[in-house]
């Protein structure tokens, strides 16, 4: 085969690769927390989950710990509560899903006498006699006692259901518009820009390797 086919044999191949491609590697740089009542700020500082997404699909998933933390203000008590989510995967109106969910109710709730990751008020006396729990994996359970009284669903994996995905090829913006305690999350991500050179140059030596080859033989 000559150079001039090879040439052409490499533009098609790595043509015909990048058209198939769907997954795009892309990262969590910001978010806002939702309406509950009063203002809050979303701290995703601590999370360690790295993130992909399916431009076909609309889903987008990632891999380890995503640390969601709503504030009031950065003072004692601001602290609303904290989502721990594994492996969470949302977008485009699918059901949030994940391997772990938990909800850590933070020092605010009990300066005005409600859980914020159970959802209930703490009634007359002004005290949590009420619990919730989760895990394993996604389990989670409540028991409502003494005077506190439900105001509606505990929260779980579910908080990340419906979730719209807007792309434009360089950011990607998942929001829902009501998660059981929250109105208007939603999370910012944006493309991991791959070294285009890097890759064409790896691309066409292993291809120019199988035509060799195939020469040979």
């Amino acid at each position: 085969m000559n150079k001039s086919a090879v040439a052409v044999a490499v533009t098609a191949a790595l043509g015909g690769v990048a058209a198939q491609a769907a997954v795009v590697e892309v990262a969590l740089i910001g978010g806002v927390a939702g309406s509950m009542g009063a203002p809050s700020a979303l701290i995703l500082s601590n999370s360690t989950a790295t993130w992909s997404y399916d431009t076909v699909t609309g889903v987008v998933t990632g891999s380890g710990n995503l640390k969601q933390q709503s504030q009031v203000s950065p003072a004692v008590p601001g602290q609303v509560f904290t989502r721990d989510v594994v492996d969470l995967s949302w977008g485009n109106g699918t059901a949030g899903d994940g391997t772990s969910f938990v909800c850590t109710d933070g020092s605010f709730s009990n300066a005005v006498g409600a859980s914020f990751c159970g959802n209930y008020n703490f009634g007359a006396n002004f005290f949590n006699e009420s619990t919730n729990s989760y895990g394993p994996g996604l389990a989670f359970s409540q028991t409502i006692a003494g005077d506190d009284v439900s105001i509606g669903a505990q929260q779980s994996i579910s908080s990340y259901d419906g979730a719209t995905s807007t792309w434009d090829g360089t950011t990607l913006v998942v929001s829902n518009i009501d998660t059981g305690i929250t109105t208007g999350q939603s999370f910012t991500y944006q493309i991991i820009p791959v070294p285009a050179a890097a890759w064409l140059f790896g691309s066409a030596l292993g291809l120019l390797g199988w035509v060799r080859r195939r020469a040979v033989s």
